[in-house]
């Protein structure tokens, strides 16, 4: 019951979102939800959350992905990146059965410019 777990998680974690949303807004402009397009499973296309940890958002044909020492990203941002908490709002996609909380890597195809270690995985593991 992946549900299950991923609704236990949000009523767990929903005082560090708040804490987290509030943070953002007021430290940077912008939204504080990063939404963009990714291509999963099978070429399933879904539309990932993430708390925004960049100056920009890029979300296209063409997206550049963040390096290690990358001048967009915020001071927020890489402490947020560092503890994986701007993968939080992910959970809303395992409710909604967008994306699974973990998978096979083994089975997965890399469709889209984003990969780790040679595989594409829709999990809420670090695969950005």
């Amino acid at each position: 019951m992946i549900w299950w777990g991923a609704s236990l998680a949000l009523i767990i974690f929903v005082g560090a979102m708040l804490v987290t949303a509030t943070l953002i807004a007021v430290t940077s402009k912008g939204s504080v939800i990063f939404r963009q397009n990714r291509v999963g499973f099978n070429g399933r296309v879904f539309r990932i959350l993430k708390f925004r940890t960049m100056r920009t958002v890029d979300d296209g044909p063409m997206i550049v992905q963040a390096g290690e020492h990358d001048p967009r990203v915020t001071s927020l941002g890489k402490w947020l990146r560092k503890h994986s908490i701007d993968e939080l709002p992910q959970l809303i996609n395992v409710l909604r059965g967008a994306i699974c909380r973990w998978s096979d890597p083994d089975r997965m195809q890399s469709l889209t410019m984003w990969s780790m270690k040679d595989s594409l995985a829709t999990t809420l593991s670090d695969i950005a």
